[in-house]
């Protein structure tokens, strides 16, 4: 969406000390007047991403509780199914690691006398 020309378009600016910082952080160096500004729709999109991110960490970690509280935890079968690049760098322990497009395949060859709980979020 594009702003009227009457439209306010001023955008808010970096602190100076931030971009001081960034610098020797490994950061690019800006100028002092540089100044970044995020659409109501980029705005929007970080906010549902973010809130979707924070609930899939806090649910993962409810599962993980899970596992290890619940009485018929050797009863649960966790399958990570992201890729196995990510699932080799971070795993939850004992998992086991069916990538969803092997998943099909694999099917049948999964106990069927146990809960399976299927996880996959991010990279890591």
């Amino acid at each position: 969406m594009q702003p009227s020309p009457s439209a306010d378009t001023r955008r808010p600016s970096f602190p100076s000390a931030l971009i001081s910082i960034a610098a020797p952080a490994g950061g690019i160096l800006l100028p002092k007047e540089a100044s970044m500004a995020f659409s109501p729709d980029d705005i929007r999109a970080n906010r549902e991403f973010f809130a979707a991110k924070l609930r899939a960490e806090a649910e993962k970690q409810s599962v993980v509780n899970w596992v290890k509280k619940e009485p018929g935890a050797k009863e649960i079968v966790l399958l990570d199914a992201r890729a196995r690049d990510a699932f080799a760098k971070a795993h939850i322990e004992g998992a086991v690691s069916v990538p969803l497009d092997e998943l099909k395949q694999v099917a049948a060859q999964l106990p069927r006398d146990k809960t399976l709980v299927v996880y996959c979020w991010n990279q890591y």
